[in-house]
Parts: structure tokens; C-alpha cells; sequence
């Protein structure tokens, strides 16, 4: 199922399109045509992302995401992480951990969803003393969680997948 987000576009919006294509019919050159493709796929962009959602919407999410994770570029590929995602105002947040230990309650920031769609990142330090960060981007296909992530360890940089299942939430006692 496929659900399309549609939005007024405000009169500010409005005023800066007439203003950029006003200033296109003057002048056909490569240069302001190309700012202004750039600048309408930035708009376009930017339109899409949700920090806040439904409280039902959002509740589908809630709860803890446990799957294995294949990094790639790395001595140990095989781990096992655990998200837990909680909702408080219209916000998912939460924290990430590792079943061995590398990491453990990790804050996720920067999270953003768009429908069937989570991204977030998360850094800590390793048990080197190198600081790890990673950068997240979600698919939800039901009960089911497939991640593609990147990242850098020191100066090392990653990737890999997660493919989490979805089990429901629990009241937080503090512990991972």
C-alpha cells in the first residue's frame, strides 16, 4: 500500500517559484537552469520527511526492532543489534544496542520518517577508543525491518545490512 503525503504549498513557497521562473524567461543560461532544477529537487526533497506523524502512525513503529546485522570491511561481520523505539509527542526516539556488547543504549538522532521509511544515526566509542558513527536508512515491510548503513570507525569507513523483527513494546525498565 502506497500512501501519498500532500501539501499546500504556502504563499512564501509560492512567491519564490514566480520569482525563479520570472527570472528563467529573462535569461535562458545553462547555469540558471541548472540552480534552478537543483533548487525545486532540494524543495521537493526537503517537503518529504516527517519529524512528527500520526500517534497512530507512529505506534506501529513503537516497540523493539532484534535482527542480525552483516557489516562489510570488518573482522567481525556478523553481529546482532536491538532497537528500541518509543514515542513522546509526536516524536520517535530511542536507543540501539548490541547483543555482544560493542555498543550499548546508544541515542539515535536525527530521526525522520516518511511513511514506510526511517532514517536516524547513531556514534559511540569502540572498545578501541575510536569513535564509530553510522548513518541509517530503514524500510519497514511489515513485522520486518531491512536497513542498508554506512559509516566510519575512526577513519575506516563501512557499510552493511540490518534485518531486524518487529517484537512489541514493553514498558521501559532502563535495562537494554
Amino acid at each position: 500500500m502506497i500512501r501519498t503525503l500532500t501539501r499546500t504549498p504556502t504563499p512564501t513557497l509560492i512567491r519564490i517559484f514566480e520569482l525563479l521562473k520570472a527570472s528563467m524567461s529573462k535569461s535562458k543560461s545553462k547555469r540558471k537552469q541548472n540552480a534552478f532544477v537543483f533548487l525545486l529537487m532540494l524543495l521537493a526533497a526537503c517537503a518529504g520527511a516527517k519529524l512528527h506523524g500520526e500517534p497512530a502512525e507512529l505506534q506501529t513503529w513503537v516497540g523493539t526492532w532484534r535482527g542480525v546485522a552483516i557489516i562489510e570491511n570488518t573482522a567481525e561481520p556478523i553481529t546482532e543489534w536491538s532497537l528500541r523505539l518509543t514515542e513522546k509527542n509526536r516524536r520517535l526516539s530511542g536507543h540501539i544496542s548490541s547483543v555482544d556488547g560493542k555498543f550499548t543504549r546508544v541515542k539515535i538522532k536525527n530521526v525522520a520518517l516518511n511513511g514506510y521509511q526511517l532514517s536516524f544515526t547513531f556514534s559511540f566509542e569502540t572498545s578501541r577508543g575510536l569513535q564509530a558513527t553510522q548513518r541509517h536508512a530503514a524500510m519497514r515491510q511489515g513485522h520486518k525491518l531491512l536497513s542498508l548503513f554506512s559509516g566510519r570507525e575512526g577513519g575506516r569507513a563501512f557499510r552493511g545490512k540490518w534485518e531486524a523483527k518487529y517484537e512489541p513494546s514493553e514498558p521501559d525498565t532502563g535495562r537494554p
